[in-house]
């Protein structure tokens, strides 16, 4: 059995750097396979207002607001017409 020569300091870093669960660089989002989310409806608790959260065919963020006494149907349409699936959601209040 030969003897192993232990690594030197340079040679540990690159080790351990360079294997794929302690890479430091921002993992892309990847589509899931299912298709895309759901936009999400949901109340704002701090401003009243709505929000629909959804994504573009690009993958980018899209956030529209809503406010006055027809928000909450006004958002809702709006991700049918936009997105044609969403969910409306409960946002826990934040203490």
């Amino acid at each position: 059995m030969p003897d192993k020569k232990p690594l030197t300091l340079k040679e540990a870093v690159r080790a351990i750097t360079s294997t794929p669960r302690m890479s430091h660089e921002p993992k892309q989002q990847q589509p899931a396979d299912d298709g895309p989310q759901p936009a999400k409806v949901f109340e704002d608790h701090e401003t009243g207002q709505w929000r629909v959260e959804g994504f573009d065919d690009d993958g980018h963020s899209e956030v529209e607001i809503f406010t006055g006494q027809t928000a909450r149907r006004d958002a809702l349409r709006y991700a049918m017409r936009t997105y044609g699936h969403f969910r409306e959601v409960q946002l826990e209040p934040q203490n």
